[in-house]
């Protein structure tokens, strides 16, 4: 959490809520415990921990409601390995994507060189090999924070925007775990 405003707002909420006083060094500790974490993450634990805890919620119930407590980033990598692996065979490099997930993005811009650039090696690698390495990078990025916003691009707008033909940018592919599931089931119907 960057916002500690907001933050003290949402402490301050959660002590109405539960009838318990907040005091300031009670707040030290929440805050040390959730900067780690986005504005928006810590925006969804507070509002969750509203509806689905009985009593105040200690630092690591918040931090679960964030979707990163224990053993649960190792789920959220296994899923973003599978999306970008899947997201490899049935886009491929040439198109430009956009990972709704910031940490995935920071992670094959990071650690891969870029879109295009993963890709292209992936062709060429062991999948077990990339979804072990990017599961590991995508634990040690999450828990530092590392993320990047944006789209990734790919090797149609890479190019043309070097040649300048800004009117010959192909639209961007937003990757989503349905549509890749959508375009599977298609396959198969297909295939049948």
């Amino acid at each position: 959490m960057k916002n500690r405003k907001v933050f003290k707002e949402f402490m301050v909420g959660l002590g109405l809520t539960f009838d318990k006083e907040v005091s300031e060094p009670l707040m030290e500790i929440y805050w040390n415990a959730l900067k780690q974490f986005t504005d928006e993450q810590c925006r969804a634990a507070f509002n969750k921990s509203v509806v689905q805890c009985k009593f105040f919620p200690k630092p690591i119930e918040l931090i679960e409601l964030t979707g990163s407590g224990p053993g649960k980033i190792e789920d959220i990598a296994q899923v973003q390995a599978d999306l970008v692996i899947k997201s490899i065979r049935q886009i491929g490099g040439y198109q430009s994507v956009d990972f709704r997930d910031p940490v995935t993005k920071s992670v094959i811009t990071n650690c891969y060189g870029g879109w295009i650039k993963l890709c292209e090696e992936q062709l060429e690698a062991d999948e077990k090999w990339l979804r072990k390495d990017f599961v590991k990078y995508y634990q040690a990025y999450r828990r530092q924070g590392i993320q990047t916003r944006g789209h990734l691009s790919g090797r149609h707008e890479a190019e043309n925007l070097a040649l300048g033909y800004m009117e010959h940018i192909p639209q961007i592919v937003h990757v989503e775990q349905k549509l890749l599931e959508n375009k599977e089931t298609k396959q198969i119907e297909n295939n049948e």
